[in-house]
């Protein structure tokens, strides 16, 4: 559980780095969607709904412990927190240093 502990705080540091925060922003145009000034002023609210932690895996996987990254928002915006979500997830997979479904095992 300690090293599942120090992956975790490692996979939300660099999550949370301003730059790939930017990128996710100008890639999912969200200045607009978002109502802010920049893909900067984006980067800095999607690190404060950032969340990493340790949780459970799916029943279909077996049981076991998991990493959840999500982000915390209202339920009326569940579309584009969903997008913003699955475009980080391609950054956990390069930071995992594993390959994506799409790339095959």
């Amino acid at each position: 559980m300690e090293q599942m502990k120090k992956v975790v705080d490692a996979l939300e540091e660099k999550l949370s780095e301003p730059e790939l925060l930017e990128k996710v922003s100008a890639d999912l145009g969200l200045p607009g969607k978002l109502e802010l000034p920049d893909d900067a002023a984006c980067a800095a609210e999607l690190k404060y709904r950032l969340f990493v932690r340790v949780g459970d895996a799916s029943p279909q996987m077996g049981m076991g412990s998991a990493i959840h990254v999500g982000m915390k928002g209202k339920s009326k915006d569940r579309s584009l927190t969903t997008a913003i979500v699955d475009r980080l997830g391609k950054d956990v997979w390069r930071i995992l240093g594993i390959k994506t479904p799409e790339q095959g095992r």
